[in-house]
């Protein structure tokens, strides 16, 4: 094409055709065969479980190859489906049978002509097993929508069948089924699991993580209960007891921390509780019981007290949060000498330390008492408040050229921190966090936004102090235009939305039933009880659902095959039922035919009368109407 384009031009005709034939000779049987087989399913010919009768084609290493019904369709054994005994290859095997069919393993390999007369029965009592599978899962299925099998929950059931490599938990009193794997009985190694578990024993583990989302099998764990190795085969209820501790500990701290995570209460309120339990604690914490320094714990706690003090943060990860009694003393040392004398005046102390303390874009001076180059730096200002300098906010980006903006990216820096400033130097910072409300308790501070030349914390601190009044107030007044503008923008979002929803409402509201509306299929569309569509048109967002009871006047036996036929259509012709009394974005519609069964063999059928139906509903919509008026 690069060297002679006209000449290819001239024999585009006779290279197409020749591509095409070569095509043909190298896909044209597998996909004339993939038709044919596709042709057979659909009229019903391999439904899961029935029994069929074929002529062998050819046997490989991999598997059997079947004409059925006189090479109608093509049917593949695969070697491991062969027989209930291992088959290293099927060449020379010609047998069309399954290990579904073997009254025993192996049967298949001993004696085919035993398989084939028994052929009927054992099909029969293959059908009822799978049946009872499928019940299973979706016993399981429900299980788990249901959230009582959700990854790292405890679980207790009844131990119904153990082999050599699990044991079969029934769940939840008979509403789904576990398995416990070998490997995840103990941490200690085990050769067989008969005789461990007797049936109808009561047995807690933890759920596993799901394999794969549409996997409906509920795997447990009693090694992940085991504090050391072999727990579980020594002594169960030992685990069992010590593991329902933790739970219910754990259980108490996702309630507290959810609960004061919404509420929004850190720093702002005082908290009231009981001591029950009593550690020792590092000197790095002793500073949130007093101003004065702390012996022991022990000394102003007791088990069983009842104690007044500050939220003062959470630590998610490990679900625990920390409190402090320090803003409550009106003195040094008032936690030291009386607590209950501190936690009797703790409310209007607390709103006095509250209505003092530091505000958003103020500048303070302090004194640092902790310094890292992990961490950054910790400072004590005047009137018992703390803040903390992270180290990414200490000192400017150096190819940021100037002074950088509100949550201007910074760099780390080689240099030491301990080189230019130490433990009992006087710090100027400013109290900034754009992101969330300042906690009075541990101020957020910055050093880099006060800087004139990106660098100056890690050259000359004391440059940075003597014009740091001048740059906050600038500063102030940048931050403040900067969240006024921000605000605005998120008002005329949410109006922007409000007008929206309000659009779709209206749209939703005004559909009567009859309407015929076009609506397309999107990704997890597929929900157990219908069909989730998008319509067509504006506004957009406007959602349809149609039940599976108004798929067809049929009842949907297979609604993975139901599924797969719809979404091939890119677009879809409904008629309007209602407005769906559980969600005003939604209408739930119908494409039930004239004929039964329509939707389940041809919706393109459906479709194409879909304005006659259409016009049909809404002439008994009026005569109803008129008949109303009548009476």
């Amino acid at each position: 094409m690069l060297r002679y384009p006209k000449v290819m031009y001239d024999r585009a005709e006779e290279n197409a055709a020749a591509s095409a034939e070569a095509w043909r000779a190298d896909h044209g049987e597998p996909l004339a065969a993939e038709r044919k087989n596709k042709a057979f399913i659909k009229r019903g010919g391999a439904e899961e479980g029935m029994l069929v009768e074929g002529t062998v084609l050819k046997s490989t290493r991999a598997g059997v190859v079947v004409s059925l019904v006189g090479g109608a369709a093509t049917g593949l054994i695969k070697k491991e489906e062969v027989s209930g005994q291992a088959v290293e290859s099927t060449v020379g095997l010609l047998a069309p049978g399954t290990k579904a069919l073997e009254p025993s393993p192996g049967d298949m390999l001993r004696d085919r002509q035993l398989v084939y007369d028994r052929a009927e029965e054992m099909a029969a009592v293959w059908r009822t097993k799978r049946e009872e599978a499928l019940a299973a899962e979706r016993k399981n299925e429900a299980f788990i929508e249901r959230g009582c099998a959700r990854e790292g929950m405890l679980v207790e059931g009844t131990v119904l069948e153990t082999t050599p490599d699990h044991v079969v938990v029934s769940l939840g009193g008979g509403a789904a089924t576990g398995l416990i794997r070998k490997e995840e009985i103990s941490k200690q190694h085990v050769d067989s699991l008969v005789g461990l578990f007797a049936p109808g024993a009561k047995i807690r583990a933890r759920v596993l993580p799901r394999r794969s989302y549409d996997d409906h099998e509920i795997l447990l764990s009693t090694k992940a209960l085991e504090s050391s190795p072999g727990d579980m085969l020594r002594d169960p209820e030992l685990v069992y007891d010590r593991t329902a501790r933790l739970q219910e500990m754990q259980q108490r701290a996702e309630r507290n921390y959810h609960a004061l995570r919404i509420m929004k209460r850190q720093g702002r309120e005082v908290l009231e509780g009981v001591v029950v339990e009593v550690q020792p604690h590092g000197a790095s914490r002793s500073w949130l019981i007093s101003a004065e320094r702390v012996g022991a714990v022990g000394d102003v706690f007791k088990v069983g007290d009842k104690v007044r003090a500050c939220l003062m943060g959470i630590d998610a990860p490990m679900l625990r949060f920390w409190l402090t009694t320090r803003p409550l003393e009106r003195s040094r040392g008032d936690m030291l000498r009386d607590p209950g004398r501190v936690y009797e005046q703790a409310g209007a102390v607390f709103e006095a330390w509250l209505e003092k303390a530091p505000k958003q874009d103020d500048l303070v001076e302090g004194v640092v008492i902790g310094i890292s180059d992990a961490d950054g730096i910790a400072v004590a200002i005047e009137g018992g408040y703390r803040g903390h300098i992270p180290r990414l906010k200490i000192t400017q980006n150096a190819a940021s050229g100037g002074r950088s903006a509100e949550g201007a990216t910074v760099v780390k820096k080689k240099q030491r921190l301990t080189a230019v400033i130490g433990v009992g130097d006087k710090i100027k910072a400013v109290v900034h966090d754009k992101n969330r409300e300042v906690n009075p308790l541990m101020l957020p501070l910055r050093t880099d936004c006060l800087e004139v030349t990106p660098g100056d914390m890690l050259r000359d601190p004391q440059l940075v102090y003597a014009t740091a009044e001048e740059v906050a107030a600038k500063l102030r007044l940048e931050w403040q235009r900067e969240r006024g503008k921000r605000a605005e923008k998120a008002r005329e979002v949410k109006a922007d939305q409000t007008r929206a929803e309000q659009a779709r409402r209206a749209a939703i509201a005004a559909m009567k039933e009859g309407d015929l509306v076009d609506a397309r299929m999107c990704d997890s569309t597929m929900a157990d009880n219908g069909l989730l569509l998008r319509l067509h048109g504006s506004p957009s967002k406007r959602q349809g659902f149609i039940p599976l009871s108004e798929i067809s006047q049929e009842g949907v036996k297979c609604w993975d095959s139901m599924y797969d036929t719809i979404q091939s259509f890119h677009k879809i012709k409904a008629l309007v039922i209602k407005p769906d009394p559980d969600n005003p974005y939604r209408v739930l519609l119908s494409t039930k035919a004239a004929h039964q069964g329509d939707m389940l063999r041809n919706p393109e059928l459906v479709y194409d009368g879909a304005d006659v139906m259409a016009a049909k509903l809404r002439d008994k919509r009026q005569r109803d109407a008129d008949q109303a008026d009548d009476a």
